[in-house]
């Protein structure tokens, strides 16, 4: 019966230390931007009508001596124009993004919309949606946000799926088929 219980809460451990071995790649941080937290936007790149780019870097330090520091280039906009407050901009799919995190990990991925205003015609924001995977094949999705004018700003919110990193849950499904095997092969010889 004792032997049983080990199992199962070998099982149990075998499951839940993926899901936990993702915290350290989420964030949710808002700073101002200057030294040591440079951050800043390009609100075309050619001209009204094309991309947007940017980049920031957080002077948040992990637990492995590493920063939070992005860059992004959207895709051209679906529609922009000017208003009473000068330019805007709507970005739907494409573009890119790239993230670097602890250890060094570094996030690859892609714009998934959102948009550019100018605000009081001296500041432009821009709030853009992302997605892509970790260096260390999990999955994270996420905003960003830049105001950068008569003050700076730069906020980053990511969440790491980890529930679709690739292969490491075939990985641990293959440990835990292999510890379940055991465990049965155990009781089996017992009785």
């Amino acid at each position: 019966m004792r032997y049983a219980k080990i199992c199962v809460l070998l099982l149990f451990l075998v499951a839940s230390a993926r899901i936990a071995s993702a915290d350290y790649l989420n964030i949710l941080r808002t700073v101002g931007c200057g030294p040591p937290s440079p951050c800043d936007s390009q609100i075309y790149i050619n001209g009204p009508g094309s991309p947007a780019a940017g980049y920031a870097m957080f002077p948040v330090i992990t637990t492995i001596g590493s920063r939070w520091s992005f860059t992004f280039q959207t895709p051209d906009p679906y529609e922009w124009g000017f208003n009473q407050f000068g330019y805007y901009a709507y970005f739907g799919n494409g573009g890119t993004f790239q993230m670097t995190g602890p250890g060094d990990l570094t996030l690859l991925g892609e714009m998934r919309g959102g948009f550019l205003f100018n605000s009081n015609g001296e500041a432009y924001v821009l709030d853009l949606n992302f997605d892509g995977q970790w260096s260390n094949s999990l999955n994270a999705s996420g905003q960003l946000y830049l105001h950068v004018g008569d003050f700076r700003e730069a906020h980053l919110d990511v969440a790491t799926v980890t529930a679709t990193g690739v292969p490491e849950p075939t990985g641990f499904a293959l440990l835990g088929s292999a510890v379940a095997g055991l465990c049965g092969a155990r009781g089996r010889l017992r009785t």
